[in-house]
C-alpha cells in the first residue's frame, strides 16, 4: 500500500517538474493567446457592421427580360424595360444563354493561338479558312469564336415626358486590361484577309470583317469561359442615371441561334456598388466568424482562471 502511495506521488512530481520545465511550456502564453482572439473578434465584428450598413444604404436594380421567344429569326424586335426606380450610372447592360455549355475541353480546347497572335498566315498550319482552302482566314480560331453571340443592340432612353434619345453608353473598361494582350497588336499583312467567323441563324458560317478585334472588349468577354450552362456576358454600360418612370429600350437584331432547342436568351439590367449587389451574406459571414473567435476567447479564458490557481503538490 505503501509502496502504491509513493508511486503515485512520484508520477504527480513529475508532471509537476515537467510543467515547471520552459520547453513543456506553450510557446504563445495563454493571456496573448485570449488578446489575440478578442482582437479577431473584434476586426470580424467591424468588418461585418460596414458589410451590413453598405448592404442595406445600397439599392441595386435588377432586371431580367427574356426575347428569343419574341424575336422571329433574323428580325429586328424591341425589348422595353419599364423603370420602376431610380437606376443610378453606370448601368450594365448583359446578354446571357442558358444550356450553353462553355466551360469544356472540346469548346476551349480548339482555341488556336497562331492565328490569334496575327502572324503571317504561311506559319499557321491550323489556319481556318473561311471559304475554303485559300480563302480569308478565321480570326480567331477555334470553337469559342466561330460561335460568337453575334446579336446586334441598340439602347435607347425614354425619359418621363416621352422624349426618345440614343442612350449615353460605354463599351470599353468592360474587361480585363490584359485580355487585348493574347490577340497581339499587328494588323494583317498585305494580302492577308483576317474575318471573324459567325454562325447565322441556318447553322452556315459566315464571313463578317472585324478589325481591331484586340480592343473589341465585348468579343473578349465572349472567349473568357462561363462556369455554369446558364451565364451572362457584360456587353456595354449606360453611363447615364435614369429615373423612375422612364424606360429603356433595346432594340435586337436577332441574329445568334441557340446551338441547342431548349436554350434561351435574356437581357440583364442591372446596378452595382463597390461591393456588387446588394447582399448580406457577407456580412453575416463575418457576424458569425466573430462570435466564433469570441466564443473560442471566453471558453479559454474561462478554463485558464478556473485552473490558473492548481498547482500539484507533491505528496512528502
Amino acid at each position: 500500500m505503501e509502496q502504491g502511495q509513493a508511486s503515485s506521488s512520484t508520477r504527480a512530481h513529475r508532471r509537476c517538474l515537467r510543467w515547471m520545465l520552459e520547453e513543456w511550456q506553450p510557446k504563445v502564453p495563454l493571456p496573448m493567446l485570449l488578446a489575440i482572439l478578442v482582437g479577431i473578434s473584434a476586426g470580424c465584428a467591424g468588418l461585418a457592421a460596414v458589410l451590413l450598413l453598405e448592404s442595406a444604404r445600397v439599392r441595386t436594380v435588377e432586371m431580367v427580360r427574356r426575347y428569343d421567344d419574341l424575336c422571329g429569326s433574323d428580325t429586328t424586335c424591341t425589348v422595353p424595360f419599364p423603370i420602376q426606380h431610380d437606376m443610378e450610372a453606370p448601368i450594365n447592360v448583359y446578354y446571357g444563354l442558358t444550356s450553353f455549355n462553355q466551360n469544356t475541353r472540346l469548346y476551349t480546347g480548339t482555341f488556336g493561338l497562331c492565328t490569334n497572335q496575327l502572324q503571317a498566315a504561311s506559319s499557321c498550319s491550323d489556319a481556318f479558312h473561311g471559304n475554303g482552302t485559300g480563302g480569308a482566314i478565321a480570326f480567331p480560331e477555334g470553337l469559342q469564336p466561330f460561335s460568337l453571340m453575334n446579336d446586334v443592340f441598340t439602347i435607347s432612353v425614354t425619359n418621363v415626358g416621352g422624349q426618345t434619345s440614343p442612350a449615353n453608353t460605354a463599351s470599353d473598361s468592360i474587361t480585363w486590361a490584359n485580355e487585348a494582350d493574347k490577340f497581339g497588336t499587328r494588323g494583317p499583312a498585305q494580302g492577308e484577309t483576317l474575318t471573324i467567323v459567325r454562325r447565322n441563324q441556318a447553322g452556315a458560317f459566315v464571313n463578317v470583317t472585324m478589325p481591331n478585334v484586340n480592343k473589341d472588349q465585348a468579343f473578349q468577354n465572349w472567349l473568357k469561359p462561363a462556369a455554369l450552362p446558364r451565364f451572362r456576358k457584360l456587353f456595354a454600360r449606360v453611363m447615364e442615371s435614369v429615373v423612375s418612370g422612364s424606360t429603356i429600350t433595346i432594340t435586337i437584331g436577332n441574329h445568334y441561334e441557340h446551338p441547342r432547342p431548349d436554350g434561351h436568351k435574356f437581357l440583364v439590367l442591372s446596378t452595382k456598388s463597390w461591393m456588387g449587389t446588394q447582399n448580406d451574406g457577407l456580412g453575416i459571414a463575418f457576424a458569425v466568424l466573430a462570435g466564433i473567435y469570441l466564443l473560442a476567447g471566453l471558453t479559454l479564458g474561462t478554463l485558464y482562471l478556473i485552473g490558473k490557481h492548481r498547482s500539484i503538490q507533491p505528496v512528502g
